[in-house]
C-alpha cells in the first residue's frame, strides 16, 4: 500500500543533532486517481498552453509544470523533456529534497534538480533506475526568500510516487538583559540555543553628523601596528604569512571588520604583498558601510607607497539589501605606484547602504610590497543626518560577552543582535558548511557619556590633533590661511 504524508508542518528531532528539522512540503500525489503505474491516463493533466498550473490536483496549490503531466494511480508521470516545479517555499538553511522515483524504460540516468532563490540559483542532480528507489538531494539556503525547486525528465519518462521537502533550523537567541552600562561597553548574554556550536554578535554605532556636515567613516592611521621583522626597505613575506586576518585582532575595536590577505606589518603601517605565484594578489577590505549620502558621493584619502611602475587597484563595492546577492563594482580607481610614499585622495561616486572598499595589488617577486598608512573615508551630509556604522561581527562560543565600544562612538546610541551557528560536516562541498539561525531582537542602547577625566592615549590624541582640510585630506604640514578641521571641529587658520 502507497505511503501518505500529511501537510502538517511536523517537527522532529533528527538528522543533524541538536538542530530541528521540519517538513515543509509534502505531496504524495493521491488526488492523481486516473490510470494505473501499468496503464497511465491517455489525457494529460494540461491544456495547450505552455505553462501550466492545475492546484485541483494536488495537495498544496501552486504546483507547476512544463511539459506532459499524467496521473497513473496515485503517481505522477513525468513524459520526456517535461519539468515540474513546486509551489514556493521558503528554502532559509539546510534543506533536503527526497521523493521515491523510477525510470520507466531500463536502464539508468540522472534526474536533475533547480532551485531559484532570489539573485540566485543552484543545481544539482540524482542518479535513478528503472526500479523505485528513494533518493535524496540535500543542499544550503543562500538566504531567507521563497523559492521553487524545479525536478526534469530530460532523457525518459519518469514516474514519481511522492515527493518532501525538509528544512532543518535552529532556534532564534532570546537577548537578556545587559550589564556592565559603561562609556566604552556593556555585557550583552542570551539564551542558549540547543544545537548551536557558536554565535555571531553584530553591532552598530548611530552616529549623529555635525554642524561642519562631515561624516567620518573611517580613520585608520595605523600607529598601534608593530612591525614582524620586516622593514620599509626591505619588506620580506613568508609563504606561511599567506592568510585572511582581521584587523581588530591585531590593532584594535576601531578596525572592526576591516580584512587583510597577505599582509605585511611595519612600524606604524601595513603592507600587501601579491608575491604568492601567478595569479595571487595582496588585498585590503574595509568594512561594511551605509554609504548613502546625496549622490552616493564618498572620498578616500590615504598614503601609500608601491613599487614604480606597479598597479594598485581601488574598488567601491555595493550590494543591494538582501545577503543573497554578492558586492559587486561601482566604481572604481587604477593607477600605478611611484616607488615613494605619496598621499591620494579619490572621490569614488555610486555609493549605497551596504558597501565597502576593496584596495589590491600584484606583485611579482617576495620584495614587492605596497605599504598603506592614514586611511580616511568620508562623506559630506546634511548636519543632523543619522548614520549607523557597523562595527562588530564576531564568532564566539559564550553566550556572555563584553562588547568594546570603539572610540570613535563613544556617546553614540548602540544596536546590536545576535544569531546562532551549526557546522554541518557533511555539508555538500559547493555550499556553505553551516546553518545560521534568524537574528534575535535588535536591540538598542544609550550608554552613559564619557567621564570627566578620561584622556586619549597616544595613537588616539594623534588622531584627534591630525588637520585635514575640507575634503577630508590629512594634512602633512602646518596649514596656511583657510578653513580646516581639527578634533571633528571647524576653525579658521590666520
Amino acid at each position: 500500500m502507497k505511503k501518505t504524508f500529511t501537510l502538517l508542518l511536523l517537527l522532529c528531532f533528527c538528522g543533524i543533532a541538536g538542530a530541528q528539522t521540519k517538513v515543509i512540503l509534502s505531496e504524495d500525489f493521491s488526488k492523481f486517481t486516473a490510470g494505473t503505474e501499468e496503464a497511465p491516463d491517455t489525457v494529460a493533466i494540461n491544456s495547450n498552453d505552455d505553462y501550466f498550473q492545475s492546484p485541483g490536483y494536488f495537495q498544496t496549490s501552486g504546483w507547476r509544470w512544463w511539459g506532459n503531466l499524467y496521473q497513473a494511480g496515485g503517481i505522477a508521470l513525468l513524459k520526456k523533456s517535461t519539468s515540474l516545479s513546486t509551489p514556493e517555499i521558503d528554502l532559509d538553511g539546510y534543506f533536503e529534497i527526497k521523493m521515491r522515483v523510477k525510470r520507466v524504460s531500463p536502464g539508468k540516468e540522472w534526474l536533475d534538480f533547480a532551485w531559484d532563490m532570489p539573485y540566485a540559483g543552484a543545481s544539482g542532480s540524482v542518479e535513478i533506475s528503472d526500479e523505485w528507489s528513494e533518493v535524496k538531494l540535500s543542499d544550503i539556503g543562500w538566504s531567507g526568500g521563497l523559492s521553487r525547486i524545479s525536478m526534469s525528465a530530460s532523457n525518459s519518462d519518469i514516474l514519481i510516487d511522492w515527493i518532501e521537502v525538509s528544512l532543518t533550523s535552529l532556534s532564534q537567541p532570546q537577548l537578556q538583559a545587559e550589564s556592565n552600562l559603561k562609556y566604552d561597553g556593556f555585557t550583552a548574554s542570551w539564551n542558549p540555543v540547543v544545537g548551536a556550536d557558536e554565535y555571531i554578535i553584530s553591532g552598530y554605532a548611530q552616529k549623529t553628523v555635525g554642524e561642519d556636515s562631515i561624516c567620518v567613516i573611517a580613520d585608520l592611521n595605523f600607529d598601534n601596528i608593530k612591525d614582524t621583522g620586516y622593514t620599509e626597505d626591505a619588506p620580506y613575506v613568508e609563504t606561511s604569512k599567506r592568510a585572511l586576518i582581521y584587523l581588530d585582532n591585531i590593532c584594535d575595536n576601531d578596525y572592526a571588520g576591516w580584512q587583510i590577505y597577505a599582509h605585511v606589518y611595519i612600524d606604524g603601517a601595513i603592507g600587501l604583498s601579491g608575491a604568492f605565484g601567478p595569479g595571487n594578489y595582496g588585498w585590503l577590505r574595509s568594512n561594511s558601510y551605509d554609504l548613502s549620502g546625496i549622490d552616493g558621493k564618498v572620498t578616500m584619502s590615504l598614503r601609500m607607497k608601491a613599487p614604480l611602475g606597479h598597479k594598485i587597484n581601488i574598488d567601491l563595492l555595493s550590494r543591494t539589501n538582501t545577503a543573497l546577492q554578492d558586492f559587486y563594482q561601482v566604481d572604481g580607481k587604477r593607477f600605478a605606484g611611484t616607488g615613494e610614499w605619496e598621499t591620494y585622495e579619490f572621490t569614488f561616486s555610486g555609493g549605497r547602504e551596504k558597501c565597502l572598499f576593496d584596495i589590491s595589488y600584484y606583485g611579482s617577486t617576495a620584495s614587492d610590497i605596497l605599504l598603506l598608512d592614514d586611511i580616511r573615508i568620508v562623506q559630506e551630509l546634511p548636519a543632523g543626518t543619522v548614520r549607523e556604522h557597523f562595527f562588530l561581527n564576531k564568532a564566539v562560543k559564550d553566550t556572555v560577552q563584553n562588547v568594546v565600544i570603539p572610540t570613535c562612538f563613544y556617546g553614540c546610541p548602540i544596536k546590536y543582535m545576535v544569531a546562532a551557528k551549526k557546522y554541518l560536516p557533511e555539508a555538500p562541498q559547493h555550499c556553505w558548511p553551516y546553518i545560521l539561525s534568524d537574528y534575535s531582537e535588535n536591540r538598542t542602547l544609550t550608554l552613559p557619556g564619557v567621564p570627566d577625566g578620561i584622556t586619549a592615549t597616544p595613537s588616539e590624541q594623534k588622531a584627534i590633533n591630525a588637520i585635514y582640510d575640507l575634503s577630508g585630506r590629512k594634512l602633512t604640514e602646518k596649514p596656511q590661511r583657510g578653513f580646516y578641521i581639527q578634533g571633528g571641529r571647524k576653525y579658521i587658520a590666520r
